[in-house]
């Protein structure tokens, strides 16, 4: 069965036989992360900005991350075709770029292309703990444990990625990418399938009314195939962040795993709690819990998703995600998207509860808000266009039809629960406001 639902106006979605309401992290047990001799300790703590994941002792832990101590890596810069060495076992400790001075990239692996040119790397087996690029509040940092980039013209790859990313991060005027940043520069920059779990990365922006990426994975360039939990990453700034855990304006095949506790905090704007996406994500499967997006100041979109892309199939629950603006609107306390989403449940449960926005103080149960940005007839003019109208994401061509449609597909025996309302509608290209 599959329903299309082209929103202008609110709609909701019938209840019947609610499943039971998965666990929150605060009934959830990690006990164990990754395998090795090195633990590394986490409990969650309520804050003001929602849960955060914080180091602690083994007594005290709530979840435990192991790693391997068996050889220990040290930074590695690449600039030339190494694509039939393998990296494999061990771990990346606490490793640095060394300087805080200029702009900083890759904590632990620098794989760098200059113009017209190729880096490679075959494939990489190890854990990345506590790695960081930080620079000045002048400069930017990206990628605290692996970066990978692509100049002009250039060509940079990375294999297959297998191992777990704790406590990474990046911090500087921009941040990209607390754990990984794929980043793609009128070049190509390639990494294989990652396989391994995110906990506690972030990227950190120092700079004023300057942005953060993805607090564990900034991509604008190709991965293969993302597989593995993330818990308690974030991003935060004073200008936007995208992305808690996830800022993807490339290509992603696939992304398996569960997203809790993720966040996504700025004074300005705040856009996908877990993951922010404007490139092309093949499917999403796995369960969203307590991520939040959160802005003090400026305007909050999607406390799980923010969408202005591309996505396949959307499979999983959705419980206690929340965007907030403690000034502004907030929109989608699971989901936002201004393309078209679809909601899938194959031979199973799909469960939207505890989803809610909070917009100056004003709390609304919300899983899903579907709005497109709307030109006015006024706005057209000033353009030398003869009419407004709903503006495509990736062409900017006007268009009468609304692009932002909601469909919702549950077959062999699956089920869609909604505990919280859908809305949509259109929001002002000028001004961001609902109209």
């Amino acid at each position: 069965m599959a329903l299309t639902l082209p929103l202008f106006s609110p709609a909701f979605a019938e209840e019947t036989k609610t499943p039971p309401v998965p666990p929150t992290p605060d009934t959830i047990i990690y006990p164990e992360y990754g395998s090795g001799d090195g633990e590394k300790y986490f409990k969650w703590e309520n804050t003001d900005t929602g849960l955060q994941l914080t180091e602690t002792d083994k007594e005290n832990a709530q979840i435990t991350a192991k790693y391997d101590t068996g050889t220990a890596h040290t930074r590695l810069e690449n600039t030339t075709d190494n694509s039939t060495t393998d990296i494999t076992g061990g771990s990346f400790l606490n490793q640095t770029t060394g300087s805080t001075s200029g702009d900083q990239y890759g904590g632990a692996i620098y794989n760098y292309s200059i113009s017209k040119s190729t880096s490679k790397i075959g494939n990489i087996t190890g854990d990345f703990i506590g790695n960081y690029a930080s620079a000045t509040a002048t400069y930017a940092a990206g990628g605290g444990a692996i970066y990978n980039y692509s100049a002009s013209s250039s060509t940079t790859q990375i294999g297959n990625i297998t191992g777990n990313f704790i406590g990474n991060y990046a911090s500087g005027r921009a941040a990209h990418g607390g754990a990984i940043d794929n980043y793609e520069l009128a070049g190509t920059s390639q990494i294989g399938d990652i396989n391994g779990t995110f906990i506690g990365n972030y990227a950190e922006s120092t700079g004023s009314n300057h942005s953060s990426y993805g607090g564990a994975i900034n991509n604008s360039g190709e991965i293969a195939t993302i597989t593995g939990d993330f818990i308690g990453n974030y991003g935060s700034s004073s200008g936007s962040t995208s992305g808690g855990a996830i800022n993807n304006s490339g290509e992603i095949a696939t992304i398996t795993g569960d997203f809790i506790g993720n966040y996504a905090s700025s004074s300005g704007s705040a856009a996908g709690g877990a993951i922010d996406n404007s490139g092309e994500i093949g499917n999403i499967t796995g369960s969203f819990i307590n991520n939040t997006a959160e802005s003090t100041n400026g305007l909050a979109f999607g406390g799980a998703i923010d969408n202005s892309g591309e996505i396949g199939n959307i499979t999983g629950s959705f419980i206690n995600n929340t965007a907030e603006s403690t000034n502004g609107l907030a929109f989608g306390g699971a989901i936002f998207s201004t393309s078209p989403i679809n909601i899938s449940a194959n031979n199973a449960q799909s469960v939207f509860s505890g989803n809610k926005t909070i917009s100056n103080g004003s709390v609304e149960q919300n899983a899903i808000a579907m709005y497109s940005l709307y030109l006015t007839d006024e706005a057209a003019a000033n353009f030398g266009l003869p009419s407004g109208g709903f503006v495509a994401n990736e062409t900017f061509e006007l268009s009468p039809q609304n692009p932002a449609v909601l469909t919702l597909k549950a077959e062999n025996n699956g089920v869609i629960v909604f505990n919280d309302t859908i809305k949509g509608g259109a929001l002002d290209a000028n001004t961001l406001q609902p109209i």
